[in-house]
């Protein structure tokens, strides 16, 4: 908590982009730490704050657009950019697999807005009237909420939940880096939509093949999903050098 003030009230003073970006992570690593520490505390799910950050990452990643490409700007785009993949792989795959507890009522009343809220007001103090992207990006990383708990058990649609999620998440990122002619964007959901049909293959398809047919399975998988994807990011790539 001291080291975020500090960074704040040092970016206060100097204006400089090295303290905008410490405030940037210190402030919400605080914040996340705390709910964990709560979440530990009463043998509960510590997800809720990585659905936090992941709506925050994005709320970073969506900062430059336009015209609006300052250095604090360039640096929180790259900070979201950073955390967005691992923090979109914990929010789909829940690795608390203890029992389960309850966290009082009081903390959801202050975590979960403040979870939502806070990276949708820091949304509008950075873009304004272009907003509504980042409540179709809360409503997304709210739904991390109903994915079952153990998505590797049970039956299809338990098994099918996170990969869904995080594929729509992927051909969202993709539509909206399309939108604004940010390759970042782009670059990052062609990675994501990747990761997850290399995890389905992994935790899905692999296990009910013999040894040899999986290995075969999983080269010809690399190969023309490579290139497939590869070809698509140079498609649009080229689309968003061309008005820009």
């Amino acid at each position: 908590m001291l080291w975020g003030a500090a960074a704040w009230i040092a970016w206060w003073i100097l204006r400089d982009w090295v303290q905008a970006a410490l405030a940037a992570m210190l402030t919400p690593a605080w914040l996340a730490a705390e709910w964990i520490d709560i979440a530990e505390r009463h043998h509960a799910s510590g997800k809720w704050a990585m659905q936090g950050l992941l709506l925050l990452a994005l709320t970073y990643l969506s900062a430059c657009y336009g015209a609006h490409r300052s250095p604090v700007r360039r640096v929180l785009m790259w900070s979201g950019g950073i955390t967005l993949l691992p923090l979109a792989i914990y929010c789909a795959a829940d690795f608390e697999w203890a029992t389960r507890g309850r966290i009082p009522t009081s903390a959801y009343l202050i975590g979960i807005p403040l979870a939502i809220l806070g990276p949708i007001i820091l949304a509008w103090i950075l873009r304004g009237k272009e907003i509504w992207q980042l409540a179709v990006c809360a409503v997304w990383t709210t739904a991390a909420s109903l994915l079952p708990t153990y998505p590797f058990h049970g039956g299809l649609a338990p098994r099918l939940a996170p990969y869904l999620w995080t594929a729509v998440g992927s051909i969202g990122l993709i539509t909206w880096g399309l939108r604004e002619d940010r390759m970042e964007r782009i670059n990052l959901g062609i990675v994501g939509f990747g990761l997850t049909i290399l995890v389905f293959y992994f935790s899905s398809v692999m296990d009910k093949l013999d040894r040899s047919a999986s290995l075969i399975g999983l080269g010809l998988l690399f190969l023309l999903l490579g290139w497939f994807l590869e070809k698509l990011r140079r498609r649009l790539v080229a689309r968003v050098e061309g008005p820009a």
